[in-house]
């Protein structure tokens, strides 16, 4: 039948324009079948308001609140909540709510200078409304932004800095949301672009350094002609925006303001390593965006086990956040998983058991370092772990991975026709390929028959050592088949580092192997160059400029469209001959922790 609507104390044109915004169900009188109403209404509190008992039993999903968000409050009746102490109806246009939140809290709220250095903040780090999506009518998106500058109005600036770039609302004002680095666009479509420059620049000129360096009484430094000295160029302007690239939204999830299902401006944006630049970017002071950390060839082993690991709940699924592999597992059956034994520590620390039921927190930090247990000691590097049907994720440690380094070993896929590329043998970069004689003498692989799950990943040693207990070794192979096959395995043959240097002395990396095909960002063609600093002259082709050096007096071969090409050998000797003083260590010591 038809429906006619009489809305009572408004205008009809209001409710004509917010018609697309309610959810119909059937005309007044009629009966509705809860497991029939529209997923947005089919909950548990609407369940319970209506009595309705054709729910029970049934599953249901758990949403997690955003952050600082308030619950409910069961005095003010269904769908109540207070915004600050006394509970005020908001105008009813939607484009008026931040509006009236921020007014009722500059009235009443106790924490007034918070409140005021917040909306200094706030105009600092601007956003237009206009130009976002969703910028016209929605709340909650906006009060999530500027909640950054309350909870931070008295600490750290670099806590600010940090929450604004991971916002997505910054993101798609500056426009580094899903950038892409020029390597991924290299790969992808064979032609080369910048990343984008927009938040690198905005980031220096108007949020932290500005344009010039100044003195102490605010004044600009001048150079010994008399002129402003500039605190960045350019150089330092697409370095940083490769820093911003493969900033995406995280996934879209429930309990929070939004009608579009596709979209997720509440939550932090996640760093996706496809679209992240991964070459090296030089910093501000003559080094580089890592310098500090310690590097990854320094962490112990085992560092899973160690004081300070932090595992992350992932729940019933066992897909990561923090990485992504190549792939699903080339079998018939269940996937691998690194199921923790009933005697491990690890596993007893992350039941969290409270009366013989296991408590799982959203996060959980080892407090001192524990013994490993059966699988767990023949693990290089976890990544996640089965404690009962409950999935973590281990999150490693922050640590660096040079570009240059020695006997570089070749790694590829499970079929050699695939892209290969140069690893360091130190780190666990790939799994162990166990080799065999195929028919017609093409070479075959296999994993190690007790390999601890899928996505494992040894370091070459290691690969060679389980490789041995199955009475196999490793070698350049064709093909890898059976269980397990995912990612990257290592290969016995050698490995070629070297660069292409530029007429600016900028550097792209070059790998060479016995390979069909190199990885598009190291291949000879790949344009992917970064600044390093050189110790006196760099190796420059006669052909791009008069008085060039023979591309370093032959230690070079000159490339036909210009540049040199280096092959690559690390040295490393001691800094100093005695104990430094700290000022020396800080001063000198700047490549790892």
């Amino acid at each position: 039948g038809n429906a006619f609507f009489d809305y009572q104390g408004q205008d009809n044109v209001f409710w004509d324009d917010q018609l697309s915004r309610l959810t119909k169900i059937g005309r007044l009188g009629d009966t509705i079948m809860f497991k029939d109403l529209p997923n947005n209404m089919r909950l548990a509190k609407v369940a319970n308001r209506f009595n309705d008992k054709t729910s029970q039993g049934q599953s249901y999903v758990v949403v997690c609140g955003s952050r600082n968000e308030v619950a409910n409050d069961p005095s003010l009746g269904d769908f109540g909540f207070e915004i600050i102490e006394h509970f005020q109806n908001v105008d009813i246009n939607p484009a008026a709510h931040r509006e009236s939140v921020f007014f009722m809290i500059a009235l009443e709220a106790r924490d007034q200078l918070r409140q005021l250095m917040a909306w200094q903040l706030s105009q600092l780090f601007a956003i237009v409304p206009l130009v976002l999506t969703g910028g016209w009518d929605h709340t909650e998106n906006f009060l999530n932004y500027y909640d950054i500058f309350v909870r931070h109005g008295f600490g750290n600036f670099v806590n600010i800095l940090r929450e604004v770039t991971f916002n997505p609302l910054m993101a798609e004002n500056l426009t580094f949301q899903d950038s892409k680095s020029g390597s991924y666009l290299f790969e992808t479509t064979g032609s080369y672009t910048h990343a984008d420059e927009n938040y690198a620049r905005e980031l220096m000129q108007l949020f932290t350094i500005g344009v010039f360096l100044l003195n102490d009484d605010g004044t600009k430094m001048l150079n010994e002609n008399g002129e402003p000295i500039p605190t960045f160029s350019n150089d330092e302007v697409m370095s940083f925006a490769r820093v911003f690239t493969g900033f995406v939204q995280s996934q879209p999830r429930g309990n929070f303001e939004e009608n579009d299902s596709s979209w997720n401006a509440i939550d932090e944006l996640i760093v996706d390593p496809i679209y992240h630049d991964k070459f090296p970017k030089h910093d501000l002071t003559g080094g580089y965006i890592g310098d500090g950390y310690p590097l990854c060839v320094d962490l112990p082993s085992r560092t899973f086990l160690r004081k300070g690991a932090t595992y992350r709940l992932l729940g019933d699924s066992p897909r990561p956040h923090a990485f992504i592999d190549e792939g699903t597992p080339m079998n018939d059956g269940p996937a691998r998983v690194f199921e923790l034994g009933e005697n491990s520590r690890l596993r007893e620390i992350l039941c969290n058991s409270v009366n013989g039921s296991c408590q799982f927190q959203m996060t959980v930090t080892l407090d001192s370092n524990i013994e490993c247990d059966t699988k767990e000691c023949q693990v290089d590097e976890a990544r996640v772990l089965k404690v009962h049907d409950v999935y973590y994720e281990y999150i490693r440690p922050p640590c660096v991975e040079q570009v240059f380094f020695n006997d570089s070993k070749k790694v590829t896929y499970k079929n050699s026709f695939r892209h290969s590329s140069c690893a360091n043998p130190l780190l666990p970069h790939a799994a162990e390929a166990c080799c065999t004689e195929g028919n017609g003498g093409t070479l075959t692989a296999t994993r190690y028959t007790e390999y601890v799950f899928d996505h494992e990943r040894v370091n070459f040693s290691a690969a060679n050592v389980r490789c041995s207990r199955d009475g196999l070794s490793q070698c350049d192979f064709n093909f890898v088949q059976g269980d397990g096959v995912v990612g990257l395995h290592w290969t016995n043959s050698a490995c070629q580092i070297a660069i292409k240097v530029n007429p600016e002395g900028k550097v792209a990396i070059v790998y060479e192997a016995m390979a069909n095909i190199i990885h598009p960002n190291v291949h000879k063609d790949n344009m992917n160059y970064f600044k390093v600093y050189w110790n006196g002259d760099f190796p420059r082709n006669s052909l791009d400029e008069n008085g060039g050096n023979s591309c370093g007096n032959g230690e070079c071969s000159p490339l036909e469209d210009g540049g040199c090409f280096c092959y690559i050998e690390v040295d490393e000797e001691a800094v100093f001959s005695k104990m430094p003083r700290t000022d020396e260590v800080l001063s000198k010591l700047y490549i790892g922790a």
